[in-house]
């Protein structure tokens, strides 16, 4: 026997079959390898000869059960209109664990693939340091990465970088115009960010002139200020290295970055708006598509793409990100909480009104819920 068992055995019943086949003089279906476990690993139908043999099932089974088989095979067994093989555990386990000492990490792998796999995960936002409550989803995505490759699909092990939105903004005013204290030199870059994000987000609360600001710039960085939308991004820079870091540590790695402010530079997100628009209704000066013919109720159906002055929403450019992985990949794998489920099945909704016959796959995982409620880094409830 060579270093796979499992086709090996495969092939000794196939042998069995032909010698079965010749002694009786007809010719079988096949073997049916789906048999119950207690039953046996494999099995022979024998209902297409009962016409032919003028025998019922059972008798025809009971017949062939007769012959003697080798290893390692045990018996056959007759199982009503089936021949069920039994096996010889012993012997077959000691061939097991003698082709895995052989082989080493390469037992099991499958031989290559074509079917190309992108697989997003983590994609914790740079705002801060990853936190406890964002440690799965790491370990979830790069353990089916592996696997998955071991099975022989080529992977791509993807992060992304959501990098637009209020929150980022805040973080950049943050650290461009709030004093700093003298640098601790045992302190690291990441963290003396956060704690000026949770000083202008307690600021941002009781300061108008502060909302107003940060709703300008929010406005100018998602229409597309390259400038500005360079300055954020060293911000962010500096964030996402931290979390790297710290995911490197225990040999989690990325083979590539989707930053979510390029779908705004290279004109995506405002090519999905375009295509959105004729199939959306119009309220209080943002755009809408209904999903309500897709199972969606109530605010869920209501699908906002643009707000009132004109720019996009996490929903927009989550669109525009997808139809990009679309183009780069058979499959595409997410893995995210889940309180992600409606995004999820919104999002889906929206290809389908888009006439898009396709959409990621999507692992969720269940989040442990604290009698403290849910960390936030901005509110600096949080374990790093």
């Amino acid at each position: 026997m060579g270093h796979d068992p499992w086709s090996e055995l495969r092939d000794r019943a196939e042998q069995e079959l032909r010698a079965i086949e010749s002694e009786h003089h007809f010719v079988t279906p096949g073997i049916v390898s789906d048999a119950p476990e207690d039953r046996g690993l494999f099995s022979l139908a024998t209902h297409a000869w009962a016409k032919e043999l003028h025998q019922s099932p059972a008798e025809i089974a009971v017949r062939i059960a007769r012959r003697k088989v080798g290893p390692p095979f045990a018996a056959l067994r007759p199982e009503g209109p089936y021949v069920n093989f039994q096996m010889e555990p012993g012997p077959f386990a000691q061939h097991v664990l003698a082709s895995v000492r052989s082989m080493g990490e390469g037992y099991g792998k499958s031989p290559p693939r074509k079917e190309k796999i992108l697989l997003e995960h983590t994609s914790a936002n740079p705002t801060g340091p990853l936190h406890v409550g964002r440690a799965r989803n790491p370990f979830l995505g790069d353990a089916l990465v592996r696997l998955l490759r071991f099975a022989g699909f080529p992977v791509t092990s993807e992060y992304l970088v959501n990098d637009i939105g209020r929150q980022m903004v805040l973080l950049y005013w943050a650290v461009t115009h709030l004093p700093r204290k003298p640098d601790d030199p045992e302190e690291r870059t990441e963290y003396r960010y956060v704690k000026l994000y949770q000083q202008a987000s307690e600021r941002l609360e009781k300061d108008e002139t502060l909302k107003g600001e940060i709703e300008g710039l929010t406005q100018r960085f998602e229409g597309g200020d390259v400038r500005l939308t360079k300055d954020i991004r060293k911000v962010g820079e500096a964030i996402l290295e931290s979390i790297l870091q710290t995911l490197r540590r225990v040999n989690v790695t990325f083979d590539s970055f989707f930053w979510e402010s390029d779908a705004i530079l290279d004109g995506s997100v405002q090519r999905v708006i375009d295509r959105l628009k004729p199939l959306s209704k119009e309220e209080d000066g943002a755009r809408y598509i209904d999903l309500s013919a897709f199972g969606l109720e109530g605010d869920a159906a209501k699908y906002v793409f643009v707000r009132k002055d004109g720019t996009s929403l996490y929903t927009t450019r989550d669109i525009a990100y997808h139809l990009n992985k679309m183009a780069r990949c058979d499959v595409a794998i997410n893995i995210v909480g889940e309180d992600h489920k409606l995004t999820f099945q919104r999002l889906k909704a929206a290809f389908r009104l888009m006439g898009i016959d396709w959409a990621p796959e999507t692992i969720f995982y269940a989040f442990v819920n604290l009698p403290e409620g849910r960390m936030s880094t901005r509110k600096g409830r949080v374990v790093h």
